[in-house]
C-alpha cells in the first residue's frame, strides 16, 4: 500500500536526518510528493554543534531531545498535557510528518493585520495564525494517513537504514564514502 511505502521512506529519512544531526524537518520544510517525503530546506545539516549543557537554559528534556530523533522535528511529539491529543497541540501541528491535511489555527500564535488601510476606520486586528498541513500529510481520496497508524513501517525504514549506516561506519566507509 502507498501509505506504508511512504512511511517506510519516512523512517529512512528520519534515520538519515538523525545520523546527520538535521534538526529542522518541521512541516514547512518537508512535503509529501506521492510516496516520497521530501525535505525542502536541509541547511541545518551545516549548523554548528552546541552541547545541550552549554545552552542558555539547559533542561533534562533538551538533553534528551538532543540525543534522539525528536531533534529532527519529524515525529509529532509534545511535553504538554498527557491527557490531551497531540494532534490538538502546536507540536502535533508543526511536526514534519503531518497528522491531518487541513488548515488549523495555532492557538498560541497570532499576528496583527491592518484593516481598512488609509481610511477613517483603519484599525489593527489580531488574527490567529493558521497552518496548512496538507503539504506534509499523505492522503488519498480525502482520507489522511497519519504516522501513528504506520509506526511499524517507520520503525522498519529507520531500523534498516540504521543497520546499513552502522555497518558502513564499522567498516570505515561511512564518512569516507558517503560524505566525501
Amino acid at each position: 500500500e502507498a501509505a506504508t511505502r511512504y512511511y517506510e521512506r519516512a523512517g529512512v529519512l528520519m534515520c538519515v536526518a538523525y545520523a546527520l544531526n538535521l534538526s529542522d524537518c518541521q512541516y514547512e520544510n518537508l512535503i509529501t510528493v506521492g510516496e516520497q517525503p521530501t525535505i525542502l530546506d536541509g541547511e541545518t545539516v551545516f549548523h554548528p554543534h552546541v552541547d545541550p549543557r552549554s545552552r542558555p537554559s539547559p533542561t533534562e528534556i533538551s538533553r534528551s531531545v538532543y540525543r534522539s530523533v525528536l531533534l529532527t522535528l519529524l515525529p509529532p511529539w509534545s511535553v504538554g498535557n498527557p491527557n490531551e491529543s497531540i494532534e490538538d497541540e502546536l507540536a502535533g501541528s508543526i511536526a514534519g510528518l503531518g497528522n491531518r491535511s487541513e488548515e488549523v489555527e495555532i492557538e498560541s500564535r497570532s499576528y496583527r493585520v491592518i484593516e481598512a488601510i488609509n481610511t477613517d476606520v483603519m484599525s489593527v486586528e489580531e488574527q490567529q495564525s493558521k497552518s496548512d498541513l496538507s503539504r506534509n500529510t499523505p492522503s488519498s481520496d480525502g482520507d489522511d494517513y497519519p504516522p501513528g497508524e504506520h509506526l511499524d513501517a517507520i520503525v522498519r525504514g529507520f531500523t534498516e537504514t540504521y543497520e546499513t549506516i552502522d555497518s558502513l561506519h564499522r567498516d570505515g566507509q561511512f564518512f569516507g564514502d558517503v560524505l566525501s
